[in-house]
């Protein structure tokens, strides 16, 4: 697995990257890491495997976030 340094979106929101190198085709295939919140392309690569986005969320830069204690489930 290789992690990519988180990357900022033109929307605000930031993500990190991760490729996982499966191997099981032994070709590549390319492949596009898009923007959970607007959809816009982040990162292209030709890869054999998959590639993983996830927010990154950052409560103490957030003003008026909500404490996860406090939200009742």
């Amino acid at each position: 697995m290789n992690v990519i340094d988180e990357v900022e979106c033109i929307c605000g929101t930031t993500v990190e990257i991760s490729e996982f190198h499966l191997g099981l085709r032994g070709e590549t295939v390319p492949t596009k890491a898009p923007c959970p919140m607007c959809g816009r392309t982040l990162y292209e690569v030709d890869i054999d495997g998959m590639v993983l986005v996830e927010v990154v969320l950052d409560a103490v830069k957030r003003t008026g976030a909500v404490p996860p204690e406090t939200v009742k489930r």
